[in-house]
């Protein structure tokens, strides 16, 4: 299958690019760009909040809580790192949300996916500011397997019988 540049949807990654380029040449030291890019697991399925236990919230405030109180304020409410930029284009489904970085850039507006941890890490260990660019694919490959080239199962192998041997 051919693709063609002119399609509009493979002129959006170089048109980010390009618009990042500019925002981060004013920026004192460098911005680190992080894109994260997966599949359906990127889009983030995690609760912000709800019962049962298996919330961010309940993190939090469970038996672990001290593993996660960078996470939020005193007064309980989420850490906004605005030393943290976050880009996430949920097309053609959602509209682009971005902004700092706070529980919210699932794949909807109560989730929160990998992008919550590692953000936080990753600008605690170096100056400056941190832009994460999350990317997923969901039902699809970003590339074709090296597999690809090879006999499907489904069709048969050639058998050889006594007219086919040599």
């Amino acid at each position: 299958m051919k693709t063609s540049l002119s399609n509009p949807i493979h002129c959006l990654p170089l048109l980010a690019a390009s618009l990042l380029m500019v925002l981060t040449a004013h920026a004192e030291p460098p911005v680190k760009i992080y894109i994260l890019a997966g599949q359906s697991n990127m889009q983030g399925k995690g609760d912000i909040d709800g019962d049962g236990g298996n919330s961010l919230r309940s993190l939090v405030n469970g038996e672990a809580k001290k593993d996660y109180q960078f996470l939020v304020q005193d007064d309980g409410e989420w850490v906004e790192r605005k030393d943290v930029w976050m880009h996430y284009d949920l097309a053609p489904f959602q509209g682009l949300r971005h902004g700092p970085l706070t529980p919210g850039y699932g794949s909807s507006g109560g989730q929160v996916g990998p992008e919550i941890g590692f953000g936080h890490k990753m600008v605690d260990h170096q100056d400056g500011q941190v832009l994460i660019i999350k990317a997923r694919a969901s039902a699809t490959t970003f590339c074709r397997p090296a597999s690809a080239n090879m006999r499907p199962r489904w069709i048969p192998t050639p058998r050889a019988t006594s007219s086919t041997r040599l």
